[in-house]
């Protein structure tokens, strides 16, 4: 299969037709254009609470303290006391370093639980994204609050540290995955994105959320590409999604603002 690319400007114009205050403004003849984007999200499976950390509780939990679960170090005997066996890989990351990791199905956003939040706790997720750019993100589930979702889509889950100024030995929590998932190329604002099929039908999105604007990027802010939640629930169904690349001819309007890394 070959690859080519039509043009490397940075604006196109269709056309010959000529007026002199638009050729004035615009420097060319003709209308501006711009070509949408067909993307593939995947065939995510269903959301799941608790798929890297179960029932994690009593020493395992912070006592004024941070309690740290990583691929490389927790390895198969899977974080706290999860009856599964997370699979774990090697990724060469965006840099050509390598990591353990925890890969998810698709990109897509972390979510946290626990039974009583006895204390302020912070999960810090660290990972990184579908092009393998690391990224860190931090979700607090505020004292007697039960969950909280993440914003940021991850592609690979590296570590999860819980910390918590009081103690939370007393609670049990999880970490698992949403149905929040995550764009390749940034979505510059809700009006850039066309439609999107389920399954190969055509449906309308539950949540949109366009690219986050803060840059640089924060542990607290969201994607720096945007999200999509689908009306239907991830079931292993493709979703294939249509929007707008608005300017396709710099990294920070390809890939977002830079990825926050810790």
């Amino acid at each position: 299969m070959s690859k080519q690319n039509i043009t490397s400007a940075d604006q196109l114009y269709y056309g010959a037709g000529y007026d002199s205050p638009l050729f004035n403004t615009n420097g060319r003849r003709g209308v501006p254009v711009n070509f949408p984007t067909k993307v593939y999200l995947g065939s995510p499976i269903a959301p799941d609470t608790n798929a890297l950390i179960v029932a994690c509780t009593s020493t395992n939990m912070p006592n004024n303290s941070t309690k740290t679960y990583s691929a490389a170090v927790t390895g198969t005997s899977a974080p706290c006391n999860d009856a599964g066996v997370p699979t774990i890989t090697t990724i060469t990351t965006s840099t050509g370093t390598t990591a353990t990791v925890w890969p998810l199905d698709v990109p897509r956003n972390i979510t946290t639980t626990s039974s009583s939040a006895a204390a302020d706790t912070v999960f810090t997720v660290t990972g990184y994204d579908y092009w393998k750019v690391k990224m860190v993100e931090a979700i607090t589930i505020a004292s007697g609050d039960s969950a909280k979702a993440g914003l940021k889509a991850f592609a690979y889950i590296e570590s999860i540290a819980i910390y918590s100024a009081g103690n939370t030995e007393s609670d049990t929590a999880t970490v698992g995955f949403g149905d929040v998932l995550g764009l390749p190329y940034k979505l510059a604002s809700k009006g850039d994105f066309i439609s999107a099929s389920f399954n190969g039908i055509n449906e309308a999105v539950a949540a949109l959320t366009a690219a986050v604007a803060t840059d640089p990027a924060t542990a607290t802010t969201g994607d720096v590409r945007g999200t999509v939640d689908m009306t239907s629930a991830s079931n292993g169904s493709p979703i294939v999604v249509w929007m707008w690349g608005a300017d396709a001819c710099t990294p920070p309007v390809l890939r977002g603002v830079a990825q926050y890394g810790g």
